[in-house]
């Protein structure tokens, strides 16, 4: 672990209240809010349709799409995803009433539904869990759920310490929070539910309090949130082993549930209101910017219209990081729209940013020296441009990147600014189908 005090985000608790953005006069929305392939997706709507508010536009077996403001379909063009990817967009022009945006919605009594029935209200709502990624929550629940008892673990603070929306969600929406957990938790029929706060939290800091709110058994574990990687699935689970030995804790793995605040506020928002996920917290901050703020943005909404409504630039940023500064990653648009994937907007200057100049690797040790997991980044990094990932003198090595927990520090310390980190999925996904 490191020490996260250059990073810490500046503006963490500095937000009483979030504000709505700019409801945008045209939304770009991608018909892929996950990590679906793209030829697997049905977009619903073509050019010149009126859609509503919330009309679902694009699915797929796992996930569906709905549009975030009523209006007129302009076209399906190809958009740059926030995640780095190219894919296709719904662009829809604004023209008409909303559904639910400003409406106080009635309350559902979602208590006496089936787990089945909760679970497919989260798949029509478009529920992601955007724990580590952007997945399926439903589908990710029908998964997991087997005839052996599951854990619903949730962790309340922000895994990249250079965010700040986990710690806002903590402070100020926690009955929102505490209703999707024990939703979540109904469709899941979890065995019990593992709150991991910062240890800021622990005497009552912040206003998450621990009395009962579900049914299922509630234990709490303190984590020292000025160390990085703290808010990984594996650390995570060996926190909890360390601090809980009784059942059903000490068995918590890799096959539980793991959600973060924002997930669960969108559980409960689509099954207690019947809401679909249309909108994300975004906290939007930068040394470019003029304020920082904590928005509900429109899914669909360009990084541009967030600026302007941070009083803009008072210098042109030379790096937009999406998601935060260990396990974020770069842009080079102001066009590129928020997806459910997004929970962080950093326009950052120069000085705050040194761009990758593809050097070739030096051979420092240094990855190897702080990767939480021991693995050496540079040599897998080597197989992986290389293409020798399955040679038998590398191919021991190169199934270790199935450890990677993906938390960025090889990246963060990487003299010559390879994207370490970034190569391991990829290297996964080969060795996955080599196997």
């Amino acid at each position: 672990m490191v020490s996260v005090t250059s990073f810490a985000s500046k503006d963490s608790g500095q937000f009483s209240r979030s504000i709505y953005a700019f409801i945008p006069k045209e939304a770009v929305i991608p018909v892929l809010q996950d990590d679906t392939k793209q030829s697997e997706v049905e977009i619903l709507v073509k050019a010149g349709d009126t859609v509503s508010e919330g009309q679902v536009i694009a699915r797929t077996s796992e996930s569906v799409v709905h549009a975030s403001i009523p209006g007129v379909v302009q076209k399906i063009a190809d958009c740059e995803y926030p995640n780095g990817m190219q894919g296709k967009a719904c662009v829809i022009a604004l023209h008409g009433a909303f559904e639910t945006t400003g409406k106080k919605l009635p309350k559902q009594d979602w208590k006496k539904q089936t787990p089945e029935a909760v679970c497919k209200n989260l798949f029509e709502c478009g529920v992601m869990n955007t724990f580590n990624g952007c997945v399926s929550l439903s589908a990710q629940i029908a998964q997991k759920k087997t005839d052996a008892a599951r854990l619903l673990v949730v962790r309340l603070f922000d895994a990249d310490p250079s965010c700040a929306i986990e710690r806002y969600l903590v402070e100020h929406e926690a009955e929102k929070i505490k209703e999707g957990i024990a939703v979540i938790a109904q469709a899941l029929e979890a065995s019990g539910i593992v709150l991991v706060l910062s240890k800021k939290d622990e005497k009552g800091a912040a206003p998450f309090s621990l009395e009962s709110f579900s049914e299922k058994p509630v234990t709490a574990v303190f984590v020292d949130t000025t160390k990085f990687p703290v808010g990984t699935e594996r650390d995570i689970a060996l926190t909890v082993r360390r601090q809980k030995k009784e059942a059903p804790w000490a068995q918590i793995c890799s096959h539980d549930v793991y959600i973060d605040g924002e997930t669960a506020i969108c559980a409960c928002e689509a099954v207690v209101y019947g809401k679909p996920c249309i909108e994300r917290y975004v906290h939007v901050t930068g040394s470019c910017l003029n304020s920082a703020a904590v928005f509900r943005v429109k899914i669909g909404t360009k990084l541009a219209s967030l600026a302007v409504q941070c009083g803009g630039f008072k210098k042109q940023p030379a790096c937009i990081i999406v998601n935060g500064l260990f396990s974020g990653n770069a842009v080079d648009s102001l066009a590129i729209p928020v997806t459910k994937l997004v929970s962080c907007v950093q326009f950052q200057s120069k000085a705050h940013v040194k761009l990758c100049d593809d050097e070739s690797c030096i051979r420092c040790g240094a990855c190897h020296q702080v990767c939480p997991v021991d693995l050496f980044p540079e040599r897998l990094y080597r197989a992986f441009v290389h293409g020798d990932f399955a040679a038998t003198r590398e191919k021991a090595a190169v199934v270790t990147a199935r450890l990677c927990t993906e938390c960025g520090l090889c990246n963060a310390v990487c003299p010559a600014r390879l994207p370490l980190s970034q190569v391991m999925p990829l290297l996964r996904e080969q060795i996955n189908e080599s196997d």
